[in-house]
């Protein structure tokens, strides 16, 4: 099992939509292509807003295609079209 680690970092205004794109978009997404998502979890810090989570892969190849497949999915599609100014930062462990 591959558990991948995800922080995502935005204006501290814009971290409620984050979390409401997630939970509408990205987990459904997520779910239908096998993964398990722990989360999210969130914090305010003065430099802004975190959002963590993390997701449960069976294996590197279950990984590796499934974010393919998840770049392609019309309802990420959707949901990124109401763009929020994020960094990303992962940490992938193998369990």
């Amino acid at each position: 099992m591959i558990a991948e680690f995800r922080t995502y970092r935005c204006a501290a205004a814009d971290l409620d939509r984050l979390v409401a794109r997630l939970r509408a978009a990205a987990v459904p997404v997520l779910t239908d292509l096998g993964a398990e998502v722990i989360g999210p979890w969130t914090r305010i810090r003065p430099e802004g807003g975190e959002l963590r989570y993390v997701v449960h892969w069976r294996d590197a190849a279950h990984q590796e295609q499934s974010w393919l497949e998840f770049a392609r999915d019309s309802r990420w599609i959707e949901a990124r079209r109401s763009p929020i100014a994020i960094t990303i930062d992962r940490d992938v462990w193998s369990v």
